[in-house]
């Protein structure tokens, strides 16, 4: 009797409906009762481990198990899961619900809804994120989108990122739109309260509703803050609320309602406005507003007074009282040393011949009348 040849496809004759179709496939098992629920391997050297309604279309693609996941990409894989999808060279789905990794050598961890269609994109985790920028990583949260080239989210919901090499930590609604720009997080309920870095190189660390416009701004936080502008370089808003520098090289530490417009310009404290280049303008919380009218200008505001000292003790210095016209030089028993009394017994002895000069005596020159 002739010895019968072994097909090239493995199949396990145990369960229903399972398919080995390719050169070198396997079928674990799985399957099921219908036609529908049947795992198949039509790929060269593809493999099924098992589950239901899986296949492995592509060469060298692999799914493990699971439920209605698809390996069609050549040496693709899904570890797991249900409804996933691995249709690009070298893409992997390890698990999770309905995610895809359509891009280049693309992966996707884990979590559910989520799409990695950009060429070695990943994302690891969480719900409804895509990554279709080239390289783009978005670690987790939801409905994040990396669009980026080289661009990453690590977390969050509903941020954005199209810069190169952009990034944003965490936060809701935050935006990068700079390359090499970065978003730390915050932002709020809507939309219109995210925080977005637009210029190239821009940061915006945290706040509400702050926005970094020119290239290189930076916002260290605070609330409705801007740093830069169009065309406009180089500003930094350090926090507080309403402040705007909108000139090159400006800067804003904090406060409230403040405008520094004026290029290399400061401002500070409440309702300052440096308006002219290299001007410094410092405000106190009266709410009046203070503006500079020249350049390089120094303009500060203090209702309640100045005290300048010129020595680390503070024994010596002047002050300016409130709604004063002069400075005073400081005079203060508590800050001075080697105090002693006068010996005025002693004083009125020395002083003797010049007081008794002096007299009731008209000078020559004058009329006796005088």
């Amino acid at each position: 009797m002739a010895r019968r040849t072994l097909p090239d496809t493995l199949q396990a004759s145990a369960a229903d409906h399972i398919t080995a179709r390719g050169s070198y496939s396997f079928v674990g098992g799985g399957g099921g009762e219908a036609a529908a629920d049947s795992n198949s391997a039509s790929g060269e050297a593809s493999v099924v481990a098992g589950g239901s309604r899986n296949t492995a279309n592509d060469l060298n693609s692999t799914v493990s198990g699971g439920y209605d996941n698809h390996a069609t990409g050549e040496r693709s894989t899904v570890a797991g899961g249900d409804n996933n999808s691995a249709s690009n060279f070298v893409s992997t789905v390890g698990g999770g619900y309905g995610n895809g990794a359509s891009g280049n050598s693309a992966t996707v961890g884990g979590g559910t809804s989520n799409t990695a269609s950009g060429a070695v994109s990943t994302i690891a985790g969480g719900s409804g994120n895509t990554a279709s920028g080239a390289v783009s990583t978005i670690a987790g949260g939801s409905g994040n989108t990396a669009s980026g080239a080289v661009s990453t989210i690590a977390g969050g919901e509903l941020n954005f990122v199209s810069g190169l090499n952009g990034a944003v930590c965490g936060g809701k609604y935050c935006r990068v739109r700079g390359s090499y720009s970065f978003v730390g997080g915050g932002g709020g309920a809507a939309e219109s309260d995210s925080n977005s870095a637009i210029g190239v190189q821009s940061v915006v660390a945290g706040g509400w509703n702050n926005v970094a416009i020119g290239d290189r701004g930076s916002i260290g936080g605070g609330a409705f803050n801007r740093a830069g502008a169009d065309g406009v370089a180089d500003a930094t808003v350090g926090g507080g609320a309403s402040n705007h520098a909108t000139g090159a090289a400006s800067c804003i530490p904090g406060g409230q309602d403040n405008e520094a417009t004026g290029s290399w310009s400061f401002a500070a404290g409440r309702f300052a406005h440096s308006n002219h280049n290299g001007s410094f303008v410092w405000a106190d919380g009266s709410g009046t507003s203070l503006s500079s009218i020249t350049n390089n200008e120094f303009v500060t505001q203090a209702s309640g007074g100045y005290r300048l000292y010129s020595n680390a003790a503070h024994t010596s210095g002047v002050t300016l009282a409130a709604g004063a016209g002069s400075w005073v030089s400081v005079s203060d028993s508590t800050k001075k040393r080697d105090i002693r009394l006068t010996d005025t017994k002693a004083l009125l002895e020395k002083s003797q011949p010049f007081l008794s000069r002096i007299g009731n005596t008209n000078l020559s020159e004058r009329a006796s009348s005088i």
